[in-house]
């Protein structure tokens, strides 16, 4: 089954033009695509007869809370228009964003749940915080080898449990947020903390695998 890095570089500055990202698959990426516009994925997503294969698609973008920016901005009022990626998502795919700060709190929230009520049956993923690949002077990433890096302080990391100084973005860590038809069913440990007995989506969290049990706290070991 296909999984897609889509990396947007549009009329902002994306990380691509920045010269630190490789677009060889690497990081469990089948494919890796730069794209400037939307329907410019979309044709991608055409042309390769994607069609219902996808398990795993990453829209790596810039973001601010509950909020896109792809070639025009994408917010919970209007992200209808990402309905065209559901054609080519497999039930029970991942759709993840990697930019700053969509899936932080309310807005987040907002935008995450209309998602997943858009795109019914997929998994809808972004972060709390700030993630980016690095600055110019470090080393070339592989695609989807993607850290917080030093937009994101220390005090911020923190707070949400991390004992890691520049963890990976990635769907389970602890700043992910996820939605599921129409609800949150995870919370970064964060928002987690201030909303006990919530449900986590982490199939390896201990004590919690089965879809009805609830998380009302961090435990050791588990990375949400």
């Amino acid at each position: 089954m296909p999984t897609v890095w889509a990396h947007f570089s549009g009329h902002v500055p994306g990380f691509r033009d920045l010269g630190i990202i490789s677009e060889q698959p690497k990081a469990g990426w089948s494919h890796v695509v730069n794209f400037t516009t939307y329907s410019n994925l979309v044709a991608w997503l055409m042309s390769g007869r994607f069609y219902d294969r996808v398990s795993r698609l990453n829209v790596n973008c810039h973001g601010n809370d509950g909020e896109l920016v792809l070639d025009s901005r994408v917010t919970h009022a209007n992200c209808e228009r990402l309905s065209g990626l559901g054609v080519y998502l497999r039930r029970n795919a991942k759709l993840i964003f990697t930019g700053c700060l969509a899936g932080r709190e309310a807005p987040g929230s907002r935008l995450l749940k209309r998602l997943s009520h858009v795109l019914w049956n997929r998994k809808i993923i972004a972060f709390e915080l700030v993630s980016v690949l690095g600055s110019q002077d470090q080393l070339e990433f592989g695609a989807g080898d993607v850290h917080y890096g030093e937009a994101t302080s220390g005090t911020q990391l923190a707070r949400s449990g991390s004992l890691d100084p520049n963890p990976r973005v990635t769907p389970w860590n602890v700043h992910s947020k996820w939605a599921y038809r129409g609800r949150i069913i995870r919370y970064p440990a964060f928002e987690q903390a201030r909303r006990p007995k919530r449900k986590c989506a982490n199939p390896e969290c201990p004590g919690h695998r089965s879809e009805r049990n609830q998380c009302s706290g961090w435990h050791p070991g588990c990375e949400w």
